[in-house]
């Protein structure tokens, strides 16, 4: 039985943690480098299992997945997004993504477009009175923010500020938390501790009036919040309890706006690194569209802006890692893999591994052609991750990005500023640490 290499230690007492902390990926990619496809980080408490084989990876989300829950820091997403479709385990999963499921069907999808495409549309008339220059990563996160809450509450878009501050918050606690070593206990009265209780409590608060509003009213809307209402069990025909609704929406709403935003900010950021990429893109959307505004059909006409958001989804992937922890002893292609076993399985080296991608810093949108696409190992790209727990909303993310990118490049050419900082930090996202402060030039 091979034994798996270990990585060196930086410390006598905490190991690998103070590099792999420091900037984890590059740690990921220059260790997948020196030490193969599989690799042990030596931390003081818990073994920590890098792998970045598309079949191994295959192997612990599809072929044994039983025997794989999520990791420790994906578990304490809980604190701050409960027991939601990201955090929950088991039959209670498979219960909560049958309920769940139909919501995020393409014809649901292709009914929220227009509010993608309204709420895009005054984006861009500020865009055309305002500033030359601009925080692009704060405008999308703005932008893909008041499209989340408009699917997912329609009506209820003023709670957007107050739910928004409250989650952000959250995310900031749970965030530090994954830096230290040892964390307190929650009623531990730290400053720290004060504050994520008060934003629970805020945030349980404005999700729980909004449910006693919707169970109260007669009225059918078409948002993700009705749509989640009046859901049932295909199996048992009961709906979500007032608790679960509550997870499911802090849930989506986190991942529903975030990554789209991240990714759309990468993907400007490397359309202005690559002017002929982006001069093809808008040759194809001009000739497409003739100047009218994007509609969902349109959508499967502009191949190529698909093209240009997954090579971007690719190089920088919002969710740049899926973790699990192992409940049982397994092997992965002869490799020991023990109880209580951390599995690291990030995309982001996964996505510069030279087996599967020639060149693989390179932005090349031309790997997804169909016939590229066919050649490659289905497990090789992990932009939304895979096996029964594929990300449920990745129809709606991908479908925001095209139709704002679309829309963005039908008025403006935007260009990164001269001497901006760019630098990625991986948090729960993967963000731009310094914002992307880019120039707009009409078209």
């Amino acid at each position: 039985m091979p034994k798996i290499p270990v990585t060196p230690s930086a410390h006598p007492l905490w190991g690998a943690a103070p590099i792999f902390r420091k900037d984890i990926l590059a740690y990921l990619v220059q260790h997948m480098k020196e030490y193969g496809e599989i690799y042990e980080i030596p931390l003081p408490i818990r073994t920590i299992i890098s792998i970045h084989n598309a079949e191994y990876i295959k192997h612990v989300l599809v072929s044994n997945n039983k025997n794989y829950i999520k990791d420790i820091p994906t578990r304490r997403l809980s604190l701050a997004l409960g027991n939601g479709l990201l955090t929950s385990e088991g039959e209670f999963w498979r219960r909560q993504r049958r309920i769940a499921q139909p919501a995020f069907h393409r014809e649901r999808l292709a009914a929220m477009a227009q509010s993608m495409v309204n709420r895009t549309t005054e984006m861009i008339e500020v865009w055309e009175k305002g500033a030359a220059t601009l925080d692009i990563s704060r405008e999308m996160m703005v932008l893909t923010s008041d499209i989340a809450a408009q699917t997912l509450f329609g009506a209820d878009v003023d709670d957007n500020d107050r739910f928004g501050e409250a989650l952000v918050e959250g995310m900031r606690y749970i965030t530090q938390s994954f830096r230290r070593i040892i964390n307190p206990p929650l009623w531990v009265p730290t400053s720290a501790n004060r504050r994520f209780n008060k934003m629970i409590r805020q945030q349980n608060q404005t999700i729980q009036t909004m449910i006693d509003q919707r169970r109260q009213s007669t009225e059918s809307r078409p948002d993700l919040l009705s749509m989640l209402m009046e859901a049932r069990d295909e199996e048992s025909g009961e709906g979500m309890t007032d608790l679960q609704l509550r997870d499911e929406v802090i849930t989506i709403f986190s991942a529903g706006h975030e990554t789209s935003a991240n990714g759309l900010t990468w993907t400007l950021y490397l359309l202005s690194q690559n002017p002929d990429i982006r001069t093809r893109m808008e040759r194809e959307v001009d000739e497409v569209l003739q100047g009218r505004l994007p509609q969902v059909d349109d959508v499967r006409r502009l191949p190529y802006v698909h093209q240009v958001i997954q090579e971007s989804l690719r190089l920088f992937p919002p969710a740049w890692a899926i973790g699990r922890e192992a409940i049982g002893p397994d092997e992965i292609d002869g490799y020991p893999i023990r109880k209580k076993y951390q599995i690291l399985m990030s995309s982001y080296a996964l996505h510069r591994n030279p087996r599967y991608w020639q060149e693989p810093d390179r932005f090349e949108p031309d790997r997804f052609s169909p016939e590229k696409v066919k050649e490659r190992h289905r497990f090789a790209y992990l932009p939304f991750g895979g096996g029964p727990r594929f990300c449920i909303g990745n129809n709606f993310a991908l479908m925001e990005m095209q139709l704002v990118l679309v829309m963005i490049s039908q008025r403006f050419r935007i260009d990164l500023v001269p001497d901006h900082p760019v630098k990625m930090e991986p948090v729960i996202t993967l963000r731009p640490m310094y914002g992307m402060k880019m120039r707009l030039t009409n078209r």
